[in-house]
């Protein structure tokens, strides 16, 4: 592993109308492994949900700009981790309703990732 890098955060919302909290990082084009995980939550009532997932990614693929999108993260498709040579960024969003919730995402760089 050529290094590790993590963060942690949180949202709340009382309300039952959905929050969408979004960010993303950038990186120089590098090998990188990126997981985001839900690390506590506090339901509020029975009706409490949290979401989590990657929303958008970019990397370089023989040296040209790519990019991948997943903009449901309420879908399947929309992954949890993901690993890609030459990540450049990745977007993610938490949608939160009637909880507080805290989450962790983590990314490793290696020599190559497949």
């Amino acid at each position: 592993m050529d290094w590790m890098s993590y963060w942690a955060s949180w949202a709340y919302n009382s309300g039952s109308d959905p929050y969408t909290y979004s960010n993303h990082w950038e990186f120089p084009p590098a090998p990188i492994i990126a997981q985001l995980s839900i690390a506590d939550y506090y339901e509020f009532d029975d009706q409490a949900t949290i979401e989590l997932g990657f929303t958008h990614v970019e990397y370089l693929a023989q040296g040209a700009p790519r990019h991948e999108d997943w903009p449901d993260i309420d879908s399947w498709d929309s992954p949890r981790a993901l690993g890609r040579n030459s990540l450049t960024r990745i977007d993610w969003d938490m949608r939160i309703s009637n909880c507080a919730g805290f989450f962790l995402i983590n990314t490793f760089a290696w020599g190559s990732v497949s």
